[in-house]
């Protein structure tokens, strides 16, 4: 995979050192086997008749001494082991397509620090200069931003220069996640721009693409995969198959927020679900507790008819906030809401008695010593520094970079890397590396076992004679990337799956109505009316939000509102 990557960059610095400005159409429109080709590059079934764009190959001739090819022995490989560089392949793609968007922001304050240091150089600094955070949000938001906060000519010149390299030319356009997805030729076009200016500033630069870093990549296969190789061995039967995903749409997605106790689940009573109780953390992800608000007994049902009469006539008369508060959970189970976090790794919460809370966290300090990891990555340096030490200080000597846009140093850090590439990988192949890898898995296994044991023990304590329900909060993004802290979101739900063993009740919560969707629907925001409270920078606690229908509408309309509103304390109009 560091070969591909490496060409990949090689190409897209060579078009853009030409002048073409064609040279985001270059990748951005391969295809799945151009990717797949692209990942052969040195090994036997590599074939430059294969790959699809003329440019490439132009590209692989010119720097085809660069990749030497190896001979690996490929007689003994399963049937279906191809799929797995179609994985890889797969993997590298998405790995390109995320460089686009998600370091946009860090890369904006990059360019944005920059030049305020230039004009600190140049002597031409201002008391009233706008900070980083302001410049990046006029970048983002427009020409509105920039007159609230009052900037002066010089700094409304480059908010107005980086949005028009951005394809924003209209004041009242926003920077979003979505519009960085459906223009990814402008966004690689800009990220070219963006490196040339950096460095014209006398900053660091950026690496145009991402390159795959010395050591053994793991591709995680998908249900067909898997079972397209077993069966290829005959351990699977021919006629299994995968099953279909789950429904997107409102009756889909009802269907799993009230999955999350075992059968029977009101999940057709949409109007009859409540919230109970919410968590503030600085997680990736959250998870609600719900309850069945239909009354048990007569007393209940004369409450809930009072209530009702009261919400359908403050209803009439326009208002909307006056609902009935949401009954608590069923007797016989200790709910529990976990929220994996960043700064927090596991963040769980529960209301004992029906008065006081019961809270438990692991911090993230506290799972790096207990698992093992800080004192393995302090191991790792000192092999580095004692194993490779002379290599990298070679590759230093004969200059080139990586994070660059001039091609004669792209390939010089090629060939410095070819220089050594046998002994860097002889290092990252040892053994003892494998090792430590996985004895720090397994420390990290019993770090989140321990966490949970405690927290069932002491649920058990204050609330006996009940059966343990944990809500979990499922992240459906990657729980790391650029400029993010790693997130163990997998390893933490399987730690609290092995609590099924005792009898607990442990399923995942849909996670598409919690804060980490704020910051793809700030235009919703806006509509509502309401400022936004969410931050680009990362380890701040923000406030869990729930998406409700909004109340006499023909068709089914959303808003965003803070969980605190009462008017979100139900889920669906009755």
């Amino acid at each position: 995979m560091r070969r591909g990557s490496l060409l990949a960059l090689l190409h897209y610095t060579r078009l853009l050192g030409d002048g073409q400005d064609r040279a985001a159409d270059a990748i951005t429109l391969w295809t799945d086997s151009g990717w797949r080709q692209v990942m052969t590059i040195g090994l036997p079934t590599f074939s430059i008749r294969k790959l699809e764009d003329p440019e490439m190959c132009v590209t692989y001739e010119m720097y085809k001494h660069m990749f030497p090819a190896d001979d690996p022995d490929l007689s003994h490989m399963p049937t279906g082991a191809a799929n797995t560089l179609t994985h890889a392949a797969t993997q590298l793609r998405t790995a390109f397509t995320n460089n686009l968007w998600v370091p946009l922001v860090p890369r904006l304050k990059r360019l944005c620090r920059a030049w305020r240091r230039k004009r600190k150089q140049e002597q031409v600094a201002r008391s009233d200069d706008p900070s980083i955070i302001d410049l990046v949000r006029a970048i983002e938001t427009g020409a509105d931003y920039a007159m609230e906060k009052k900037m002066h000519a010089a700094a409304v010149e480059f908010v107005t220069e980086v949005r028009r390299r951005l394809g924003l030319p209209d004041a009242g356009a926003k920077l979003t996640e979505s519009y960085a997805k459906r223009n990814q030729q402008q966004m690689l076009l800009f990220l070219a721009w963006l490196q040339r200016r950096v460095e014209a500033l006398g900053g660091k630069g950026v690496r145009l693409c991402p390159v795959f870093s010395v050591r053994r990549q793991h591709v995680q296969l998908d249900c067909t995969t898997l079972l397209h190789m077993l069966s290829g061995m005959r351990l699977v039967p021919e006629h299994l198959m995968v099953k279909q995903g789950e429904a997107t749409d409102w009756e889909g997605v009802l269907d799993l927020v009230a999955g999350v106790f075992e059968p029977p689940c009101p999940a057709k009573q949409k109007g009859k679900l409540q919230w109970w109780g919410s968590l503030s953390t600085d997680g990736v992800a959250a998870s609600f507790v719900y309850a069945d608000t239909r009354p048990v007994s007569k007393k209940g049902t004369k409450t809930a008819a009072a209530a009702a009469a009261v919400t359908s006539s403050s209803r009439s008369k326009g208002i909307t906030t006056a609902t009935t508060p949401a009954l608590p959970p069923p007797h016989d189970l200790a709910v529990v809401g976990i929220d994996p976090g960043r700064c927090t790794i596991v963040h769980a919460a529960t209301q004992v008695q029906g008065t006081c809370t019961l809270e438990r966290t692991l911090p993230r300090k506290r799972y790096r010593l207990e698992s093992g990891l800080a004192q393995a990555q302090a191991k790792e340096r000192r092999w580095d520094t004692a194993m490779i030490g002379g290599a990298w200080k070679q590759m230093n000597q004969q200059g080139g970079a990586l994070r660059s846009s001039s091609l004669q140093q792209l390939t010089q850090h090629i060939a410095a890397y070819n220089s050594v590439a046998e002994e860097w990988w002889t290092s990252a192949m040892q053994r003892k590396r494998a090792k430590l890898r996985f004895r720090t898995y397994g420390g990290c296994k019993r770090c989140l076992d321990r966490f949970f044991s405690g927290l069932e023990r002491d649920v058990s304590a204050a609330e006996p004679n009940k059966r343990l329900a944990i809500a979990y909060g499922a992240a459906t993004f990657s729980p790391s990337g650029t400029g993010k802290l790693a997130t163990p979101t997998t390893a933490a739900y399987r730690a609290a799956l092995r609590l099924r063993s005792s009898g607990a009740i442990v399923e995942k919560q849909n996670e598409c109505r919690t804060s980490s969707s704020v910051v793809t629907v700030m235009e919703m925001w806006r509509l509502a009316g309401r400022a936004c409270g969410c931050s680009w920078d990362q380890h701040q606690t923000r406030t869990l939000l729930v998406l409700a229908p909004a109340h006499h509408s023909s068709r089914p309309r959303f808003r965003w509102r803070p969980l605190t509103d009462p008017r979100c304390q139900r889920l669906a109009p009755t």
